[in-house]
């Protein structure tokens, strides 16, 4: 078999008979992914730091919503407050309360705007809507989540939807009529979140079907992780060749973080499908690349992302202190950025490659610490996957300041609706 091996020559016509299980193998979907499900081009953490710095954030900001009496309500600091807070509630995992605050922001704005006669102001029920589709999809109820995106298709805005999303419907055909700028935002969070859907529930053939009958075209970030949605999908389903003609499409992209990406991706498809074919050379260039991501004076959220993934695509070429020496690059890394969902992340994978009884010891040690004294409810399901005893560690939490918060948030809900 020939050497070096490139993912380009896996892909040639004609390969996939002369090397069996190379090129389009649309049986791989039935025996293991391919591409890691996770969108990298989607990672942009906005809660790392301890959730209770988040919390003293908010209590800082909900003081300057009536901070100027007789000078009105400000319609922007109310809709960031109900934001925020929707999303401390989603970050600890409770669900319950930032549906309730989601949906009392919407009657805010819903009753301001119909006792105003101002209908822009109907723009700031969208944010709470799309959260609406975040917490269904973190529940795994896929059903909710895409009728209340169908519900923002605005491509079918002539046919209203008979059911409770009716009046949103209608409500934000008017405002994009009046405000493409807001019109065009939410159909790029629109496209956003139907790509999480499917590939949180691994509808493949839904992703593959949706995407080519919308026109791509440019670079922005909507369309990108459209890209890699497609060309997980595709991969997924034993589309190679297909999968990696989507490279194409980012190849002009000026972002090289992007481009990073899905180089990444590329390597990712050649180990998978090559497997032991892959060379020495190739695998010690790919960790070079992949360390250099820490020497830079700050090193990001996505950087630090792109290293884990890149552990993992090493770790499973069988290159076992490589991907060692990049995890703890990566916990390092997000010890200094005070993520503890990267930090999570990065436990997880050193658990796995360390084999030495001190060093997974040490290692667990750190994970029941921070499984203790996380108020993240992604960090324990991160943790949990490879270290079930956690379960059994009972947590600290600062249950009656959240309970605090909600009660806060819907007693100003109801008074702002009065004005």
């Amino acid at each position: 078999m020939q050497k070096n091996l490139t993912v380009r020559h896996l892909a040639q016509p004609g390969k996939s008979d002369q090397y069996p299980g190379h090129g389009d193998i649309s049986y791989i979907s039935h025996n293991k992914q391919l591409l890691n499900n996770v969108l990298l081009t989607a990672r942009n953490q906005s809660f790392s730091k301890p959730v209770n710095y988040y919390v003293n954030e908010l209590k800082t900001l909900m003081k300057t919503l009536f901070a100027r009496p007789g000078a009105g309500i400000c319609h922007d600091r109310v809709a960031e407050v109900y934001d925020r807070a929707v999303m401390v509630f989603i970050a600890i995992g409770n669900y319950r309360y930032a549906r309730e605050i989601c949906y009392s922001l919407i009657q805010i704005f819903l009753g301001w705007g119909k006792k105003s006669e101002n209908n822009s102001l109907l723009k700031y029920v969208f944010q709470p809507w799309i959260n609406l589709i975040r917490i269904d999809r973190l529940e795994g109820n896929f059903h909710a989540a895409h009728n209340k995106i169908n519900a923002l298709n605005m491509a079918e805005a002539s046919i209203l939807i008979m059911d409770d999303n009716q009046l949103l419907t209608r409500a934000l055909c008017h405002v994009i009529r009046q405000d493409t700028e807001t019109g065009q935002t939410i159909s790029a969070s629109i496209a956003i979140e139907r790509v999480r859907a499917y590939l949180d529930a691994h509808h493949y053939h839904e992703i593959i079907h949706y995407i080519p009958s919308r026109a791509i075209v440019g670079v922005s970030k909507h369309q990108i992780i459209q890209q890699e949605g497609l060309m997980i999908a595709l991969a997924n389903t034993g589309k190679v060749s297909d999968a990696l003609n989507v490279l194409g499409n980012v190849r002009s992209c000026p972002d090289r973080g992007v481009m990073r990406i899905f180089h990444l991706r590329e390597f990712e498809l050649l180990t998978t499908v090559a497997g032991k074919d892959v060379s020495h050379k190739e695998i010690i260039n790919f960790f070079k690349m992949a360390l250099n991501l820490f020497n830079a004076n700050h090193v990001s959220v996505k950087d630090i992302s792109s290293g884990l993934h890149a552990a993992s695509i090493i770790k499973h070429t069988g290159y076992t202190e490589h991907a060692i020496k990049l995890a703890y690059e990566c916990l390092a890394a997000a010890e200094r950025n005070s993520d503890e969902i990267l930090k999570a992340e990065s436990l997880v994978l050193l658990y796995e490659l360390v084999i030495e009884a001190e060093g997974k010891a040490i290692i667990e040690d750190i994970m029941i610490d921070l499984y203790f004294h996380t108020q993240y409810a992604q960090v324990r399901r991160v943790l949990l996957r490879s270290f079930a005893d956690l379960g059994y560690v009972e947590t600290r939490e600062d249950v009656d300041e959240f309970d605090a918060l909600y009660e806060y948030l819907l007693v100003v809900s109801n008074n702002v609706s009065i004005v």
